[in-house]
């Protein structure tokens, strides 16, 4: 969102979307992912049935991102940017398809239990304690990242 013009060129370095497609789809995809994220987090401590679904959208989101990195890489495209996190000379990798699809199979328990209508993971404090293994599981994946690399995750800022 603060690199617009970054975003709509990574946007468009995946080559996947007609020329006059990019920079709506660009404009749409942050704020598509924070009311996402947004309904999710309001989802692990209200029951609103508004967000009761949120992870299926989640999970087409992590489907779509994972399949387009995929797409890339079997074209041999891996010399562009991923668009992750903003302006960042990030390349792709399989490791962001593994990384997509793992995320897509966590979302998984976000949704609610068709049969008796409850969500898959039922109280409050259930919700909160799987919203934390989630971050404990993310935290360790940074922290695997930082010592693999020897370095924290270098994010270019604009001045």
């Amino acid at each position: 969102m603060w690199d617009r013009p970054g975003f709509v060129g990574a946007v468009r370095g995946f080559a996947l979307l007609p020329d006059i497609a990019v920079p709506a789809f660009a404009a749409g995809l942050p704020v598509a992912e924070i009311l996402v994220s947004a309904a999710l987090l309001s989802r692990a401590v209200f029951d609103w049935s508004v967000t009761a679904w949120a992870g299926l959208v989640a999970m087409g989101l992590f489907a779509m991102f994972g399949i387009a990195v995929a797409i890339n890489m079997i074209r041999g495209r891996t010399d562009i940017s991923c668009g992750c996190f903003g302006k960042s000379n990030r390349r792709l990798t399989w490791g962001l398809v593994g990384r997509a699809l793992f995320f897509l199979a966590v979302s998984v328990l976000t949704l609610p239990d068709l049969h008796r209508g409850a969500p898959l993971i039922a109280s409050v404090s259930d919700r909160l304690s799987a919203a934390l293994v989630g971050a404990a599981v993310v935290a360790i994946a940074w922290l695997g990242r930082f010592i693999v690399t020897g370095g924290p995750v270098q994010f270019e800022s604009r001045s």
